[in-house]
């Protein structure tokens, strides 16, 4: 959670953004992994 990253001096991540002009399409074993509930991951319930 974003409370226990406080005080600690780096984090273990890697972020990529892709920037296109047209839409990227996910692939068969990309939907296969695809955690449905991950964009309201943040939001408080």
């Amino acid at each position: 959670t974003a409370e226990a990253s406080i005080g600690k001096p780096a984090t273990e991540e890697l972020a990529v953004m892709v920037d296109t002009f047209r839409p990227l399409y996910m692939t068969k074993a990309a939907l296969g992994i695809e955690d449905e509930s991950y964009t309201y991951s943040w939001v408080h319930k």
